[in-house]
């Protein structure tokens, strides 16, 4: 039997892939096609059992598991039950998908290949492709709702695209020709929807799906992120709290805001320092593994900034990022608090 392993990574299009085969498990049973779910460790099951454990050290973990190893025991019991179920199941394709088997050590990655191997026969694994500027914005973006201060992450000069340290160990596991790796530009995936590109990778594959796209964990608008940045610089240090979860999860489904534009980097300068740092593995992976019509656009090989000050730069990011708080967004995004703020003291009065 052959796996499909989908490995990511982070912010591209996981979620949506993840929640769209999720709810769609039946149906793809019946097209041939087995989706591994573990209702306890989720997108986890497999990839903890070989993560390192300052990696397991999680609030949304520790919640559940007193520590790393309990969440590596119950990782252990996944993958015994994949290795009993597994191989009776009568599918054509298996598919497992986590983003975190891309932040897997060297190591990590060849113990979970090789158990991988001792249960199919054929592993082909499928990756996916963004560009690094893109990328920057959409990571900053992940941390300002996971409650973490600009100041912890790293500016355009010193971000790392980890694509190819994060694909290279699984090609030299399975070989280069078992590495599918897709761009995720809009105007690259099939029908410009990455549900729809992976179904499309499975129908390269041998075994054409039927599937509709679930989107999973949307981008903010960029007035949005701007608020966060500030409520984060405000506030303790900690594990988000239940009430700031729900304030996210209202601004996300406001469809007020999202009339309002998303976080892109324009900046040309900024642009320069993140592709130059990635300029060298963006042509590795162009030339390993993706055809001419479908390759990733190369941006300048030599940074703009290599004399700018540190702090001058992320006064730049700062200010990119605040240029998107008008007037109007900074009162619909109040509006919504507001809103929100009210139906949880309406909840706290009525549980009293």
């Amino acid at each position: 039997m052959k796996l499909i392993l989908h490995i990511g990574p982070h912010k591209t299009g996981s979620s949506s892939i993840q929640a769209s085969f999720s709810k769609a498990r039946e149906s793809l049973a019946e097209q041939g096609v087995v989706y591994h779910v573990d209702t306890e460790l989720g997108v986890r099951s497999l990839s903890a059992r070989y993560s390192a454990r300052s990696g397991l050290a999680l609030p949304s973990l520790l919640r559940v598991y007193p520590n790393a190893d309990d969440v590596i025991e119950r990782s252990e019991k996944a993958w015994q039950a994949l290795e009993q179920n597994a191989p009776g199941c009568g599918a054509r394709l298996y598919v497992i998908s986590s983003e975190h088997f891309a932040a897997l050590t060297a190591e990590g990655t060849e113990e979970a290949v090789r158990r991988l191997q001792t249960i199919f026969d054929e592993i082909k694994v499928v990756a996916y492709a963004r560009d690094p500027v893109s990328m920057y914005a959409s990571s900053i973006q992940q941390q300002m709702k996971g409650g973490l201060r600009l100041s912890t992450f790293p500016m355009p000069g010193r971000y790392g695209w980890l694509l190819r340290r994060q694909i290279e160990p699984f090609a030299e596991l399975v070989g280069k020709e078992n590495v599918i790796v897709r761009n995720f530009s809009r105007d690259k995936l099939h029908d410009g929807d990455a549900v729809q590109d992976f179904a499309h990778v499975l129908g390269m594959e041998g075994q054409p799906v039927t599937i509709k796209t679930v989107n999973e964990n949307e981008s903010i608008c960029g007035a949005a992120v701007a608020w966060l940045m500030m409520a984060n610089e405000t506030a303790d240090p900690g594990p988000s709290t239940e009430s700031r979860h729900k304030v996210i999860q209202s601004i996300l489904a406001s469809e007020r805001l999202k009339a309002f534009p998303s976080l892109k980097l324009t900046d040309k300068e900024l642009q320069s320092a993140i592709s130059a740092k990635s300029y060298e593995d963006m042509v590795w992976v162009n030339e390993t593994f993706l055809p001419a019509d479908q390759q990733l656009k190369l941006g300048p090989k030599t940074s703009m900034l290599k004399s700018v000050p540190p702090e001058e730069i992320r006064n730049r990011v700062r200010n990119w990022i605040m240029s998107y708080l008008t007037q109007d967004a900074a009162a619909a995004i109040a509006e919504e608090i507001v809103s929100t703020k009210k139906v949880q003291a309406r909840e706290k009065a009525a549980a009293v």
